[in-house]
């Protein structure tokens, strides 16, 4: 999936949003008053309340989702993705994006965030190297795609990123350490019925001195060894202990509705997947911080897509 066209900044490019399309709650049921219709002019693909996305701006990111993929022949574009081809696959993550994008310019007005003149004479010099580089490959005009076109997606996008960081500009400073650390632990689930005299033993024999992993076997049980543990991946029982311990500490027997536990501590930080896990958190919450606003917009939102039109695009042909 490797991108083959290099000049183009990410921020404009289909692949970051089209998995992000589809986890995220879906624009096309979002819309309080949502219209698939054919009484819309074939060179209009969408519009969201009075903002319109035309149908060239539809087709150009599909020439993108295809020089991104690569698939040049239909056995790819067939190829079965869940109950769905490979096509069906990205026009619905494409007609997804078009939805979301047309949604912020609005979204945008509402909050007063704008685009400069040095940011549109940048979006239009970035529409017009896309559109000399994709005439190279696609009969652009056959579809009417004009650099006009592109810049007007280009600006949609914009406003989608503009929107984005500003209604989730806050939640760095709502993230605590404690919820994106990563620790190292071996640990052992011991069964009810093993009763706590046994996991109590178990555990005085690891305090005295005893391997972890061989203790644990000694006594018919399986050790879970150099585990790396994040915030919500184990019972909550389990979590407040196994963060609370330090290197090389054993805690003590933590009894649940399903087992007990003893965990042992390997390391209390793993950085390197400490600051991964945090960047992981940090996307995840801007995310949803996103949606909450985007559902709020959308239940009021009346859109018509000309799904007519939509269906008679094929991404081979184009």
């Amino acid at each position: 999936m490797s991108g083959k066209i290099a000049f183009m900044n990410k921020r404009y490019r289909i692949l970051p949003l089209l998995l992000a399309a589809l986890l995220c709650a879906g624009a096309l049921s979002g819309c309080g008053r949502v219209q698939f219709t054919a009484q819309m002019d074939s060179d209009v693909i969408l519009i969201i309340d009075e903002e319109e996305c035309m149908t060239a701006e539809g087709i150009f990111l599909l020439m993108e989702a295809k020089e991104e993929y690569g698939g040049e022949d239909s056995s790819f574009w067939n190829k079965a993705v869940g109950d769905i081809t490979m096509e069906e696959y990205v026009k619905d993550s494409v007609q997804e994006k078009l939805i979301r994008i047309t949604a912020s310019v609005l979204m945008a007005d509402k909050m007063a965030i704008t685009i400069s003149e040095e940011e549109m004479e940048e979006l239009t010099e970035e529409a017009s190297e896309a559109y000399n580089t994709f005439s190279s490959e696609h009969d652009l005009a056959a579809y009417g795609i004009t650099v006009e076109n592109i810049a007007a997606l280009y600006k949609k996008q914009m406003f989608y990123d503009k929107v984005f960081e500003e209604l989730s500009s806050d939640i760095a400073a709502q993230i605590s350490e404690s919820d994106t650390k990563v620790i190292e632990v071996n640990y052992v689930e011991i069964p009810l019925a093993a009763s706590a005299e046994t996991a109590q033993a178990l555990r005085a024999a690891i305090q005295a001195g005893a391997d972890f992993e061989t203790a644990c076997s000694d006594c018919g049980f399986t050790a879970v060894m150099n585990q790396a543990l994040k915030k919500g991946s184990m019972p909550d029982e389990f979590e407040s202990v196994a963060y609370s311990l330090t290197d090389g500490e054993l805690s003590e027997i933590i009894e649940t509705d399903e087992c007990y536990y003893l965990i042992q501590c390997v390391e209390d930080y793993l950085i390197n997947e400490s600051l991964d896990n945090d960047n992981q958190v940090l996307s995840q919450a801007k995310q949803e911080a996103f949606n909450a606003a985007y559902t709020e917009f959308s239940e009021s939102a009346s859109l018509r897509f000309n799904d007519e039109v939509w269906s008679s695009i094929s991404i081979q042909e184009i």
